[in-house]
């Protein structure tokens, strides 16, 4: 087996949102297709030699594992029409490349402006058709040696997340294409088992509408995995969802639904949204929801602050959402991407102590305070 390899990929962006292009089938263009050669998707794992390891929870390399991350040579380009057609073969010289480090997005290596947008596009949206003015590419392209621990072994090639689409080379040779926003791809790139899913329910999609479509894909999945709940938000109490699972409901609906009789569990895919002084009503929430067995909790949107470190000409350092110090007339919806329960940075808002206390795991109830007797809840 030869061991030296060169890890090609060619990354598109879609405004903010990555797609890809290739030179002979074009499957970027074909909203049909997915995905060409890749793995079939599979719950997270890794595997270890020992007790020992395992309980370290560490990729080591012992255990089979090669981190590819570091300084990659990168071609910026601001169409597929511009990119460098056949960087992909080992004779292409890329020594005057720049470099830059992976992972990373490249729009905070110097490279394009950051979007941010909530529901609405950043480009326009002219489905099926994919815009081509201006669809930036990024090429990349590194050399590494493969472990000799590999060798005669089965050896996947693991992307972890990549923003939205992209082909792979291996020493000139295309591998195949993948696209999913930020969800692991992978690629056999030597033919053994293939892993078992770990899937409990499946979602139809997120604030993309409803009709015939969605329908069918519902009794698509009720016919080949019937152990399975299939759940869509905006099916609403219609008969296409296991679930009932509105967004933002107010706590009067939840209480219309609580005495409905409808059977369906009812789990908010999105509540007390956590922008500025928010989630303070919280309580009320569980208060209802831990006394009817038919609610059964909701997600907060969201976890983190989508804000970007910058720097800014006076040398202040700070947390943007997507405008500042960006070209006027870039696309964003402002301030929205800051609602997180905690900032970029990761530090803890008030909210998130008001979360914790409700969602504690044990609770008491005064039941005879004279008696000093407590009812656990």
């Amino acid at each position: 087996m030869n061991n030296r390899y060169f890890l090609i990929l060619t990354l598109f962006l879609l405004i903010l949102l990555h797609t890809a292009f290739a030179q002979d089938n074009q499957e970027w263009k074909n909203y049909k297709v997915f995905q060409v050669n890749e793995e079939h998707p599979h719950g997270s794992f890794m595997s270890y030699k020992t007790t020992e390891d395992a309980l370290k929870y560490a990729y080591l390399p012992a255990s089979g594992y090669q981190l590819l991350s570091g300084d990659s040579r990168f071609k910026w380009s601001r169409n597929p029409s511009e990119r460098p057609a056949g960087f992909f073969q080992k004779s292409f010289d890329v020594s005057k490349w720049k470099t830059i480090p992976v992972p990373a997005d490249w729009q905070l290596q110097g490279y394009d402006e950051a979007y941010y947008t909530n529901i609405s596009y950043p480009f326009t949206a002219t489905f099926p058709g994919v815009p081509e003015v201006f669809n930036p590419v990024g090429s990349y392209k590194r050399t590494f040696v493969l472990n000799p621990i590999f060798q005669g072994k089965r050896i996947i090639l693991h992307f972890k997340g990549v923003n939205s689409a992209f082909y792979v080379w291996i020493n000139g040779k295309k591998i195949g294409y993948s696209e999913d926003s930020k969800t692991p791809a992978e690629f056999d790139i030597t033919n053994d088992d293939k892993n078992h899913p770990s899937i409990i329910s499946w979602s139809l999609g997120n604030e993309a509408g409803i009709g015939p479509n969605f329908h069918q894909t519902y009794q698509w999945l009720k016919d080949h995995y019937q152990t399975r709940t299939v759940w869509y938000e905006q099916e609403w109490t219609g008969p296409y969802t296991n679930i009932v699972c509105p967004m933002c409901h107010a706590l009067g609906d939840l209480m219309a639904y609580s005495k409905s009789e409808d059977k369906r569990p009812l789990i908010m895919v999105e509540y007390t949204h956590a922008m500025n002084n928010s989630v303070g009503n919280l309580q009320d929430y569980w208060d209802l929801i831990e006394n009817h067995p038919k609610l059964q909790g909701g997600f907060i949107w969201e976890w983190v602050d989508q804000g970007m470190f910058k720097i800014a000409p006076d040398g202040r350092k700070f947390y943007d959402f997507g405008v500042d110090l960006s070209p006027a007339g870039t696309p964003s919806d402002g301030a929205f991407s800051i609602k997180g329960l905690v900032f970029p940075y990761r530090k803890p808002k008030p909210s998130l102590f008001e979360v914790k206390k409700v969602y504690q795991n044990v609770k008491f109830k005064g039941a005879e305070i004279k008696n000093k007797t407590w009812k656990y809840l």
